[in-house]
């Protein structure tokens, strides 16, 4: 035998197999199926509760529970500062949560965007200096 009878047969065997397996495969697929369709309940069950964003819209939300929400939150973030010792001793801290009334324009969001940009350009400072005084 010669290496191109060799290799010949070498690819009929190697196609003959792979058929054969996706055929096989094909068909436990298609028992997979099948057995699926019999046996299988349909049965959808509710949620316990509706969260749906309608739902949430339409309750309505006194304006002196807002201000406990709100406030139970900042009391929460202090004390998990103090916790973790992410307050310094060096400043007070003033929080004060603007009435929704007296609305000039800025939005508490955009207040607490700059102050953020104004902390990342104050800690690269401070980076940027250290970088000097290693080198």
């Amino acid at each position: 035998m010669c290496l191109m009878d060799k290799l010949d047969f070498a690819l009929q065997v190697l196609f003959v197999g792979f058929f054969v397996v996706m055929f096989t495969l094909f068909i436990l697929y298609g028992i997979l199926v099948l057995f699926n369709r019999l046996f299988h309940k349909k049965t959808v069950q509710k949620p316990a509760v509706d969260f749906t964003v309608e739902k949430m819209a339409t309750e309505s939300v006194n304006e002196e529970q807002k201000q406990r929400t709100a406030a139970a939150i900042v009391a929460a973030v202090y004390q998990y500062m103090q916790e973790h010792s992410v307050l310094s001793s060096k400043g007070s801290y003033n929080i004060a949560i603007k009435p929704s009334a007296y609305h000039d324009g800025i939005s508490w969001q955009t207040v607490g965007r700059k102050n953020i940009l104004e902390s990342r350009n104050k800690l690269e400072t401070i980076r940027r200096n250290k970088q000097r005084e290693n080198i």
